[in-house]
């Protein structure tokens, strides 16, 4: 097995958040579908943390075990970009170590809060 980090960017506008819910459409769960798709079976990713409804990402870190020898690392950027909705993307793929897990090797994260200021309509 190896395992995979992954680097993604999404506008989170058309998302019910990051992870995976009950009947509505996720990040995650849009991720998993595309990475099923590419290995004919179920494949679970580990991202480095959660985001709610309509957030964007500027960058998250993801990783995901998989079997298949025959996509190098770097290239499943393209493959899964290929099967992607145009709001979320991957920006790098490569192999890690084993013991490499997103959430809890994360060694800082950043959030960058907006806040529109003006005349209330």
């Amino acid at each position: 097995m190896r395992n995979i980090r992954l680097d993604i960017a999404y506008d989170g506008t058309n998302y019910c958040g990051w992870q995976i819910q009950p009947n509505e459409i996720t990040v995650q769960g849009v991720l998993e579908d595309v990475l099923s798709k590419i290995h004919k079976k179920k494949v679970d990713v580990i991202g480095s943390g959660r985001t709610d409804s309509g957030v964007h990402a500027d960058m998250q870190v993801v990783n995901f075990q998989t079997d298949i020898d025959s996509i190098p690392a770097e290239n499943y950027r393209a493959a899964i970009n290929s099967l992607l909705p145009l709001d979320i993307r991957v920006m790098s793929s490569r192999k890690v170590s084993d013991d490499f897990h997103s959430r809890f090797n994360a060694i800082r994260r950043t959030y960058k809060y907006y806040i529109k200021l003006g005349e209330v309509g």
